[in-house]
């Protein structure tokens, strides 16, 4: 597989399968895509959940899965770079800064009650 940038861990592609590993080299978490023209991926945890977030740069959008590598409701979104994510506890939802036609967009995702 080839390996990604992410800001955490470790990434590895293979066709359409992202794998993630902790420091330890142990795999943590595969996910399908269902796409293979992956950038990089930022994760981020969220009270008891893990969320990957995934740059697609031949169609420009973000995908978003959860700790069980599911889609999350709303994505993809659009995006042609991930500059940052950060989650907002008064409002629950999680801030995705990403360029679209060189503006700075940011993405205001409402995650459910129990995350």
């Amino acid at each position: 597989g080839k390996l990604i940038p992410v800001n955490v861990e470790m990434a590895v592609k293979n066709n359409n399968l992202l794998s993630l590993f902790n420091w330890n080299r142990e795999l943590i978490q595969t996910i399908d895509l269902g796409f293979n023209e992956v950038f990089s991926a930022f994760i981020i945890s969220v009270k008891s959940v893990k969320y990957t977030l995934v740059l697609d740069y031949f169609k420009n959008n973000i995908f978003c899965y959860n700790n069980n590598g599911e889609l999350i409701n709303g994505f993809p979104k659009e995006g042609s770079s991930q500059l940052k994510v950060s989650y907002n506890e008064s409002s629950n939802e999680l801030n995705i800064y990403t360029i679209i036609s060189n503006s700075l967009v940011c993405h205001k995702i409402k995650l459910a009650k129990n995350s």
